[in-house]
């Protein structure tokens, strides 16, 4: 299964925990950062994007690519779950 999940706030460990359990029993997941959580460094072994938007919005520094809305939308549909933090 496909998993996405998008986090939104700097201090959910839980949310990483969540994905990172899930990519261990086999599953392929990613993680898309938005609003504050693009300020994050999350210890997470899969695919890991931001919102450009809110980096910019932030200072326009980020570890990971970024992805405009149309990207973002695109990585929604593209998987089989999409869980929101």
């Amino acid at each position: 299964m496909r998993i996405l999940h998008i986090l939104r706030s700097l201090d959910d460990a839980r949310a990483v925990e969540t994905a990172r359990a899930q990519r261990e029993q086999g599953h392929d997941v990613a993680l898309l950062l938005l609003h504050d959580a693009v300020l994050a460094r999350p210890a997470f072994p899969g695919p890991v994007s931001a919102c450009a938007d809110d980096v910019i919005a932030r200072g326009g520094h980020c570890a990971y690519p970024t992805v405009d809305y149309d990207a973002i939308i695109h990585l929604m549909a593209e998987h089989d779950r999409v869980v929101s933090w």
